[in-house]
């Protein structure tokens, strides 16, 4: 990763599941706070043409805050690239997400960051090409108590014991059931998954039929 001053690097990677992408990383020297430089980040999807609404909400205010620094998306799948197919070339095209962005990132330009979801993050950290955010962490000291400690923990598990991005926003997942009616014994939650789809299986079964 280019080295751009400490006190925003982290800025940036905390709009996004941000991940340093280790083939950027150069040991140049530090270069001027007032140097014109440009910031790319590489996505899966998207296009010029709708890439609005990401800036208004991740980089807009931080383009004003650094003048000098100029922000580039770039996309493993573009959709200009599709514009002029037709509907049955669109259909039977076979192109990989994943692989697509690896290319990218192993181009002769990767981008700086990527922004990407946790299960691919795992799977880039895995092929090592990633950076690990912990030594920036601790010299930048960076409080991770600002951040939810569940996220912080899911991150830290899917990069084995090391946090390759940090995010600021998550999303969840949560069901919710009546244990008087999917489990036998009242006075206890189905608490693992297995059973409660048991339970469910067993209410499923009309009465005539349950031995």
């Amino acid at each position: 990763m280019k080295k751009f001053n400490k006190s925003w690097s982290f800025a940036m990677a905390s709009l996004l599941v941000a991940v340093p992408v280790l083939g950027a990383c150069t040991d140049g020297p530090e270069r001027s706070d007032k140097e014109r430089r440009t910031l790319r980040i590489g996505m899966v999807y998207g296009s010029k043409d709708n890439e609005s609404y990401v800036r208004q909400q991740m980089t807009d205010m931080f383009e004003v805050d650094h003048g000098n620094i100029d922000v580039e998306f770039v996309y493993g799948i573009d959709y200009n690239d599709m514009r002029f197919a037709t509907d049955e070339e669109r259909k039977n095209q076979n192109v990989d997400p994943h692989a697509k962005l690896k290319e990218l990132m192993e181009g002769d330009n990767p981008p700086d960051v990527v922004m990407t979801d946790i299960v691919s993050m795992k799977k880039l950290s895995s092929e090592n090409l990633l950076k690990p955010l912990d030594d920036y962490i601790k010299r930048d000291k960076v409080n991770l108590d600002d951040f939810l400690p569940a996220v912080i923990d899911t991150l830290k598990a899917q990069g084995d014991g090391q946090i390759y991005g940090l995010s600021p926003t998550f999303s969840s997942t949560a069901l919710f059931y009546n244990k008087k009616v999917v489990c036998r014994c009242q006075d206890r939650a189905a608490y693992r998954r297995h059973d409660l789809e048991r339970g469910v299986r067993a209410r499923a079964v009309p009465e005539e039929r349950q031995g």
